[in-house]
């Protein structure tokens, strides 16, 4: 039996050329897109995705052709949030057809895959340890794939929602050197303050552009007298 050291190249695999062929295919597809922006936090539960489809909804009712990505595939909500849920996917000759929201918001999510409502996405691993040592890897390949055999069209700005985490940044700033910038989302705590200068300071490292940070619940709007109070 052969041991690590006595194999050159990659076995007879091709992997270097798969994964080159399917970067080629990414830029390809990503090539009618004038801009993409990523939606970030660094932790859960700020409203990022909420941000993402209020976007979304904003820039098409401006008349611009919006894409949204559901990055976030072990929690994915952009379906629901979009209308979309539920919707039967079909496959065209140029890939993957985007179901359209109400808007004409064309969106992708790992939702539309799972079969029923309480269906988690499971990484197949032969050990715990294992799951955990590949899941980044995995989820890396399956964002590379959503991005390049989803037929997105001639777009104006396709929205990535990411998942939260400081490093999912890098992640798809690897994938798509062409990033417009990104958008951060954090709300009033102390907390996600912290969280969220971290995030500021991947964004920098990676040169992706900050454009934009919202507070998520700032303020309680009063339902009786539409005062807002902090």
């Amino acid at each position: 039996m052969k041991k690590y050291k006595d194999i050159a190249g990659d076995g007879g695999s091709n992997i270097v050329g798969q994964v080159e062929a399917q970067q080629a295919r990414l830029r390809s597809r990503l090539a009618a897109v004038r801009r993409i922006v990523a939606v970030v936090s660094g932790k859960g539960g700020v409203g990022k995705s909420s941000v993402a489809a209020n976007l979304a909804a904003a820039f098409a009712l401006s008349g611009w052709r919006v894409g949204v990505l559901d990055a976030d595939l072990n929690g994915p909500s952009i379906a629901k949030m979009l209308g979309i849920r539920g919707r039967v996917l079909s496959i065209g000759a140029d890939g993957v057809e985007p179901p359209l929201s109400a808007l004409g918001v064309k969106a992708m999510s790992m939702d539309l895959l799972l079969p029923g409502d309480a269906t988690p996405l499971t990484w197949a691993a032969t050990t715990q340890a294992e799951s955990h040592t590949w899941r980044g890897t995995m989820e890396a390949n399956a964002l590379r794939e959503f991005l390049s055999d989803t037929a997105w069209g001639a777009l104006d700005v396709l929205i990535l929602d990411l998942p939260p985490g400081t490093d999912r940044l890098v992640t798809v700033a690897s994938l798509v050197p062409a990033l417009e910038g990104a958008v951060l989302v954090t709300i009033p705590s102390e907390v996600s303050h912290l969280i969220v200068k971290k995030s500021i300071t991947v964004a920098r490292d990676t040169s992706v552009p900050v454009l934009g940070l919202v507070e998520n619940m700032a303020g309680y709007a009063c339902p009786d007298c539409g005062g807002v109070n902090p």
